[in-house]
């Protein structure tokens, strides 16, 4: 018991140095570090390595980072920007809408941070509070990543809950309408939310900005390779709702349907070889997009820790060892890893990070897959410790000082709140 516990204050301390030496990439490092430990100190057997969910979140970032050098990801911006404006009067509800879409498609939260200086000059000519919409598009744009397909932490995921009968249709099935409604009610929240000074009063000291930004143009070559993009997103989405459509190959002596990550990678690549012969892209430049970068800091943040749990935590010794400390109480309160993950995502600051150290534990203890599908929008405890760019921008280009960075714990809670309490009911009366 006490090399046990030995093991997981090593594996957790690896963890938090490595978030704090080098963030993703130095939690994913660092638990890498920590495997080596493992292995060599204690003599455990290497666990399972996530190749599926590498490969996949390596294929995400090669076409979304294709995609941002070809000028994909202005123009889908441009696109968001010119609905935004024009509907000024909704654009509470508007602006987290529209954010929730791109996320979705494109897989990163960061999307947001070009749409936020917008969303601010836009409620600032309609006479509303800054931080309304910027509040409930900060807190939507997380919301809506662990909705996509192209978001590493849904990769790790999906190849978790393989080995438990969770297909991408009942995982959509179950979050993203909770995430829709989710993002509903928070927007509701924030447009009725009382102040000390009405939005009228409050807004009077404040000029919006004659000079509109000038119109963007962009290439015929940018607008097919972002059609490119978007159809690849919607043949992964396709396929894996519908899998019995899916190409057949004969395995074992047995004609089987590819398989979903083999689908999602195979898409997503061709998609980024398209791009890349038909836009004239560097494959030099890919990894150092923002969109390649982060997938970078993704797919290391569920190498390291998901390797270094599965040697950890799937050693037959220490699983009974972990059963023996938590398991009764895990069984008979399966709400308790809710905080758990909470109290995670606020201290690594890192969905994928997260699933890869908590969700593991959490299976292995019993929980089952519909529950942390029902409760998934924990992982974005992240408002507590303001850290994320969409959180800190919307803060730093509110002039009129509304939007503060700790002003999100009110409305995170709601989020969170809200979408657990929706998620337990979409797991009973959904077809899954």
């Amino acid at each position: 018991m006490v090399v046990f516990l030995l093991q997981v204050f090593i594996m957790v301390l690896l963890l938090v140095i490595g978030l704090k030496v080098g963030g993703a990439v130095g939690c994913g490092v660092f638990a890498l570090l920590g495997e080596l430990v493992m292995v060599f100190l204690f003599h455990l057997a290497p666990g399972k390595v996530p190749l599926a969910a590498v490969y996949i979140i390596l294929a995400i970032g090669i076409a979304g980072g294709v995609l941002e050098l070809a000028g994909g990801i202005d123009y889908l911006v441009s696109l968001a920007a010119r609905v935004i404006r024009k509907y000024p009067k909704l654009i509470t509800y508007v602006a987290p809408l529209v954010t929730f879409l791109f996320v979705f498609g494109v897989g990163t939260s960061n999307i947001a941070l070009s749409l936020e200086p917008i969303i601010a000059d836009t409620a600032v000519k309609a006479g509303i509070r800054p931080e309304r919409p910027l509040k409930a598009t900060a807190l939507t744009a997380n919301t809506a990543l662990l909705c996509s397909p192209a978001a590493a932490a849904v990769a790790y995921m999906l190849s978790l809950f393989a080995n438990h009968a969770i297909t991408m249709r009942k995982y959509l099935l179950i979050v993203l309408p909770t995430a829709i409604l989710t993002t509903l009610l928070l927007s509701t929240f924030m447009t009725l939310k009382k102040f000390k000074t009405s939005d009228k009063k409050f807004m009077r000291q404040y000029q919006a900005k004659d000079a509109e930004q000038g119109e963007q143009h962009f290439s015929v070559t940018t607008k097919l390779a972002t059609l490119v993009f978007i159809l690849g997103i919607a043949l992964v989405l396709l396929f894996g709702i519908f899998p019995e459509i899916a190409p057949r190959m004969l395995l074992h002596g047995k004609m089987t349907a590819v398989p979903n990550d083999l689908m999602v990678m195979l898409l997503l690549f061709a998609t980024a070889g398209i791009n890349m012969a038909f836009c004239k892209i560097n494959p030099g430049k890919v990894f150092a997009t923002k969109i390649g970068s982060s997938a970078f800091g993704g797919l290391l943040a569920v190498l390291g820790p998901g390797w270094l749990g599965s040697t950890l935590f799937d050693n037959p010794h220490n699983l009974v060892l972990l059963k023996q400390l938590v398991g009764s109480i895990v069984t008979h309160n399966t709400w308790i890893v809710v905080p758990l993950i909470m109290l995670a995502s606020m201290l690594i600051m890192s969905q994928s990070a997260t699933v890869a150290v908590i969700f593991p534990i959490a299976l292995s203890l019993g929980i089952t897959p519909l529950f942390l599908l029902a409760t998934v929008q924990a992982l974005n405890f992240v408002f507590v410790i303001p850290a994320q760019p969409p959180m800190l921008f919307a803060a730093d280009i509110d002039e009129t000082g509304g939007t503060t960075k700790y002003g999100f714990i009110v409305p995170g809670i709601f989020t969170l709140l809200v979408s657990m309490v929706i998620g337990l009911i979409m797991i009973h009366v959904m077809p899954v």
